[in-house]
């Protein structure tokens, strides 16, 4: 008995590689992002609103730490995004650059950027809440927050609360 062993039904086709299409793709991806990073951004100017108008000094501390919870979260998966994108865009990009390359480049810069900015709003949020309890709390005739007595007192705090130094 005679098998015809024919190569080709082995045989795929070669893959469809459109690197356009692909930087095209992840610069749309990345113009999702800023959106979902301007509605972030509206829905904590929304939530701080709201905190200035019904919270007391207590709870505005109790809805910071809240974000701070979640900023920590956030900085578990965003940091490393940051850091990835910082070994890209540390090293200038090289002379002949092709489009490829220029392109990852300009979208290693946006990734760190988008995450950078994304952690930049939790804190200001935090830092705007706490100034505002402090106030509350002087306007109620109680000492404010020593913590927060300038804006180099304010960082050190935050960055002790992210485990920086």
């Amino acid at each position: 008995m005679s098998y015809a062993l024919s190569v080709d039904d082995y045989l795929l086709p070669p893959p469809t590689i459109d690197l356009v299409a692909a930087l095209g793709s992840a610069s749309a991806t990345f113009a999702g992002q800023r959106e979902a990073l301007a509605a972030q951004r509206a829905r904590l100017d929304d939530l701080y609103r709201l905190a200035v108008a019904e919270s007391t000094p207590d709870q505005l501390h109790a809805i910071a730490a809240h974000l701070h919870e979640y900023e920590q979260k956030l900085a578990a998966i965003l940091v490393p995004v940051i850091r990835s994108a910082e070994t890209t865009i540390s090293k200038p990009l090289r002379k002949g650059a092709g489009p490829a390359e220029r392109s990852f480049y300009k979208l290693s810069e946006e990734a760190a950027d988008i995450a950078a900015t994304w952690l930049d709003l939790y804190q200001n949020v935090q830092i705007r809440l706490h100034l505002l309890a402090s106030e509350k709390m002087q306007a109620e005739g109680a000492p404010g927050s020593p913590v927060f007595s300038n804006a180099d007192e304010a960082l050190s705090y935050l960055r002790e609360g992210a485990g920086e130094s």
